[in-house]
């Protein structure tokens, strides 16, 4: 990395870090990576933690139907609601869980 002082230009900074060096950026440093790394700013992976739940949500509900069915309404009420779609919806939710599981191994 070379730096020359009192020079515009600077070898090895990208260009976030040259405008910092050259005093023409400032605050905090900028997050670059935060959007990629969170699922509700990530459409496919907003998409796989919904399904995720709507898998779980059916699942529990095979094992313990009494946990969802006293929480209809409600804040915990989605989990029951999640758990009707994966029980009503089943060969659709299965399709899902193959066509994101194929995207997820081979696409990405």
């Amino acid at each position: 990395m070379e730096m020359e002082i009192g020079q515009a230009s600077v070898r090895g900074l990208g260009d976030l870090g040259r405008e910092r060096l050259e005093g023409r950026q400032r605050g905090p440093p900028p997050y670059e990576g935060f959007l990629e790394k969170s699922a509700i700013f990530n459409f496919q992976s907003l998409l796989t933690v919904i399904l995720l739940l709507i898998c779980t949500c059916a699942y529990i509900r095979s094992l313990a139907p009494s946990i969802l069915d006293k929480n209809k309404t409600g804040l915990l009420g989605i989990f029951w609601k999640c758990a009707r779609i994966g029980e009503r919806k089943s060969p659709y939710v299965a399709v899902c869980c193959i066509v994101m599981a194929f995207s997820i191994l081979f696409i990405q």
